[in-house]
C-alpha cells in the first residue's frame, strides 16, 4: 500500500458540482477544513499562503480574485511539504491554485 500524500487535491469534477463564482466558494464547500487557522504555539499569525499557476498572491482572500470558471484544480499542501516546497513561513500550508491560463 502506498503512503498517503502530502497533497490533497481539488479536482475539476468536484468543482463543478457545486455553486459559486470564485475559488474561495470551491474550497469553503468542498474543504473547508483547509480554511481553519490552528492556535499558534509562539502567539503570531499563522496563515494559508495561496498561489496561483505557482505565482505567490497572498492569504486566503486572494482565492476570492480567482473566478471558479477558470480553474482547473487546486491542490493543497500542508506546512511541512509546503516549507519544502517554498520555504520558510508556511506552518498553516498553502494552497496551489492551477487555471486553464497556466500555460
Amino acid at each position: 500500500m502506498a503512503p498517503p500524500t502530502p497533497v490533497d487535491v481539488i479536482t475539476r469534477d468536484e468543482i463543478e458540482t457545486i455553486t459559486g463564482a470564485t475559488a474561495f466558494d470551491a474550497v469553503a464547500k468542498l474543504r473547508p477544513r483547509y480554511l481553519l487557522k490552528p492556535p499558534s504555539s509562539d502567539g503570531h499569525d499563522v496563515s494559508l499562503i495561496v498561489y496561483v499557476n505557482s505565482v505567490l498572491v497572498g492569504g486566503v482572500s486572494a482565492l476570492r480574485d480567482v473566478p471558479l470558471a477558470t480553474v482547473k484544480r487546486i491542490e493543497y499542501f500542508d506546512g511541512p511539504h509546503a516549507t519544502s516546497r517554498w520555504g520558510p513561513g508556511h506552518e498553516q500550508g498553502a494552497l496551489l491554485v492551477i487555471t486553464e491560463r497556466s500555460g
